[in-house]
């Protein structure tokens, strides 16, 4: 691995992520580069992420999940 190439990070709906972070989603298999970062209509953080396979998604995070 280059030292430009950043480990990929495990996707988690819980956890926040920032501009350039790389994310592995276990749904899609599949790896990606967070593009921004913003916020939905409800008030909830939202990401745009190009992945490899299956093109740019936008995905909710840091949301807290109850137990």
């Amino acid at each position: 691995m280059s030292t430009k190439e950043k480990e990929p990070l495990e996707y988690s709906i819980s956890s926040t992520y920032k501009v350039n972070d790389v994310i592995y989603h276990k749904v899609f298999d599949d790896v990606g580069t967070v593009l921004d970062i913003g916020i939905t209509k409800d008030n909830e953080k939202k990401m745009t992420v190009n992945f490899k396979k299956t093109g740019k998604k936008r995905l909710i995070m840091g949301v807290i999940t109850k137990k």
